[in-house]
């Protein structure tokens, strides 16, 4: 998941912790989120430019949550959007 300290974000990691079908969280982010406790949710500082500070972080993901630009107005074009979902990740 990228995106998990946001509005958005935050709120979805929540509702992902108390879900017992869950059983592994892979967050990726500039800082750590000091109040995630849960030995199930595994933590990677990266920059989402430098996809080889998060590649291999990916192995064995099975789904990918981005909420990064979701509870504001986004400041770049749709294009460029699409790029960086698709194009960024391996």
């Amino acid at each position: 998941m990228l995106g998990a300290t946001g509005t958005v974000g935050t709120k979805v990691l929540k509702t992902l912790l108390k879900l017992p079908e869950v059983t592994s969280i892979t967050l990726f982010g500039r800082n750590s989120i000091k109040w995630i406790t849960e030995p199930h949710v595994k933590q990677y500082k990266v920059n989402i430019f430098e996809p080889d500070s998060y590649g291999t972080a990916m192995n064995g993901c099975s789904t990918a949550i981005y909420t990064l630009g979701i509870g504001q107005p986004s400041k770049v074009t749709d294009e460029e959007l699409t790029w960086e979902n698709f194009n960024e990740i391996p």
